[in-house]
């Protein structure tokens, strides 16, 4: 169905008709539905319905002359609980192979915030427009006297509408809307959402074969609520918000992704405070972050496990402070070129640990984050904020500092290429080369490793184990040793081994 309405009463002057006008001077529309739809052929369905015929219109006697159709003008028009749908041809890249066509077509239609479903000659993607309130104080649908050149024009005095792809719900909206051919221009000079207001302009066009549609489009968010914006991604917190530029266009390397630029953002949520620039596309077959520029002042765990959806396997507590800079990508691929921060543990008082870290992440379930060839450089770990969040890790003092590469999933740690130091008190231990598995659970903390230890200083054992204290330090010795759970103490089972080694 194209259109259909409920009681509407219009006022007009019936000498306007018999000049062959349509010119409404008052009118009010009680839930009104239109749905426009595109098919795959190109062809909309309204021009299915009032086609023309083939033969050439007749030659008027007066070619000054105004037609039926030529003006057609509404003034002070008010609607109630309107419907409008835009169903757009939808097809997947051509460039793919059939496997991968056939599976991002698959992903698409099960997705509902995809919004694409079959249609009987191919697929269609719909936007939709509902409970739709307000007032529009002028509408030019066609004048010969400006619509060739400045298109259909819409004067928008008090407008709300749930918008759904991108979701939205605005509410008190006031600008201009202008028409003409495929394209369309707007300028909102205010909008409100429920807990947030701003401004915007831009453009929407569409048209042309296999083309999705085009955004050029900058939003200005003077007040921002991040559960207006909960929808582009949904673990985003719903609590808290700020200021932000928005900008939203078309990725010029493939249009059918649309990226949400979100330019000098001052967000504070979940007792957080972040600042900076990063992006969101979608429209790919994941997510896509990338052009992360952010500052961190603080992010604290609380906000990080909001964005897992999930509790951590360990319990995490303390605020992160920092800066973060990323090409990003696909959350499958997520690469972080510099990041560094400083962590203030909530466990224990004065336990802080700094670090800078980039390679490659596996974010697109948080709680199963994985590294890939990811360098981190360590200046100092307090070891204390280990035990305080795992009771099995062993019980040793004092601080580590070094680097090493980690290639694995977050629950199950392996890193090679380590060179690490172990600092408490005057002595310090020196470990190289190692090749290092962690296995992390809830309950239990299981350890291998091989390491190359230069030199070994048991004076800075002994902090920790007395029972280890003999020479002050071994130069050299090479252990491959295994630690669970049911061998928590540290100096029995590889106090042995180092002894041994003597």
């Amino acid at each position: 169905m194209l259109a259909s309405t409920g009681k509407t009463t219009c006022t007009y002057d019936p000498r306007d008709l018999i000049d062959s006008r349509v010119f409404v001077r008052r009118c009010f529309i009680e839930h009104p539905y239109v749905h426009l739809i595109q098919h795959a052929n190109g062809v909309w369905n309204f021009k299915e319905i009032f086609a023309s015929a083939n033969t050439a219109p007749p030659t008027p006697k007066d070619p000054t002359a105004r037609g039926w159709g030529d003006y057609i003008v509404f003034d002070s028009v008010t609607t109630r609980n309107a419907s409008f749908y835009l169903t757009l041809s939808w097809h997947p890249d051509d460039s793919l192979r059939a496997s991968v066509r056939d599976s991002v077509i698959r992903a698409h239609l099960t997705n509902p915030a995809k919004a694409v479903f079959q249609t009987f000659d191919g697929y269609g993607r719909r936007y939709a427009w509902t409970n739709v309130h307000g007032l529009v104080s002028h509408a030019r649908l066609a004048d010969p006297d400006s619509d060739r050149k400045f298109g259909q024009q819409f004067v928008i005095d008090s407008l709300s509408a749930d918008e759904y792809e991108p979701t939205f719900k605005f509410r008190n909206v006031t600008g201009d809307v202008r028409k003409l051919g495929d394209s369309v221009w707007f300028k909102v000079s205010h909008f409100d959402m429920p807990a947030s207001t701003g401004n915007g302009s831009g453009k929407v066009w569409w048209g042309g074969e296999n083309r999705s549609t085009r955004y050029d489009i900058a939003i200005r968010g003077d007040s921002v609520s991040l559960d207006d914006v909960n929808w582009v991604y949904p673990t985003l917190p719903r609590t808290g918000g700020g200021t932000l530029d928005l900008f939203i266009k078309n990725d010029p390397k493939n249009e059918k992704v649309v990226d949400f630029k979100l330019v000098k953002m001052d967000v504070r949520s979940t007792k957080s405070h972040i600042t900076g620039d990063m992006s969101f596309g979608t429209g790919a077959p994941l997510l896509l972050v990338r052009n992360v520029s952010l500052r961190a002042d603080p992010i604290d765990f609380d906000l990080i496990r909001t964005l897992n959806g999930k509790p951590f396997p360990l319990d995490w507590q303390g605020q992160l402070f920092g800066t973060v800079t990323a090409r990003g990508g696909p959350l499958t691929h997520f690469i972080v070129d510099d990041a560094r921060a400083l962590f203030r543990d909530a466990h224990v008082r004065g336990a802080e640990s700094r670090f800078s870290a980039r390679g490659e992440l596996d974010i697109l379930y948080p709680a199963q984050t994985a590294f890939h060839r990811f360098f981190v450089d360590v200046a100092s770990l307090d070891l204390r904020s280990l035990q305080a969040i795992n009771p099995n890790f062993p019980r040793v003092g004092g601080t580590v500092s070094g680097t090493a590469v980690l290639d694995s999933s977050y629950l199950d740690v392996r890193f090679s290429n380590a060179d690490l130091t172990h600092h408490d008190g005057p002595g310090r231990t020196i470990a190289r080369d190692g090749q290092r598995a962690r296995d992390v659970r809830r309950t239990s903390c299981s350890t291998t490793w091989s390491l190359e230890v230069e030199p070994l200083s048991l004076t800075t054992l002994a902090r920790s184990y007395p029972g280890t204290a003999a020479p002050r330090s071994v130069q050299r010795t090479d252990a491959h040793h295994r630690v669970d759970s049911q061998s928590r103490d540290l100096d029995l089972a590889a106090g042995r081994e180092w002894r041994a080694e003597l």
